[in-house]
């Protein structure tokens, strides 16, 4: 769909389709709990909008508990999230 509206070609994201719940360049304090959740299904809302963020195409996602696991991993909550459907190729 973005390909089409967008006149751009996308590349699968390294890790798949995913919301980042940590940055890459963050220092987490807690990292002893690092993958205590992992494969872990969370609900969450979705927009329809998509926009580009820095060379990715993303989708505002929404939910709690993507601040629940920040704050227990020891790191300050964000105020956006969103849901990575590709990388623009060039």
């Amino acid at each position: 769909m973005v390909a089409r509206y967008k006149h751009v070609a996308l590349q699968a994201p390294m890790w798949g389709n995913h919301v980042t719940i940590v940055g890459g360049l963050e220092h987490v304090p807690n990292m002893e709990l690092w993958k205590a959740h992992e494969g872990q299904r969370v609900a969450f809302k979705l927009s329809p909008k998509i926009y580009k963020h820095h060379d990715f195409w993303v989708m505002p996602a929404h939910a709690a508990r993507f601040n629940e696991l920040r704050v227990e991993l020891g790191l300050t909550p964000w105020a956006e999230f969103h849901l990575t459907i590709g990388r623009e190729y060039r």
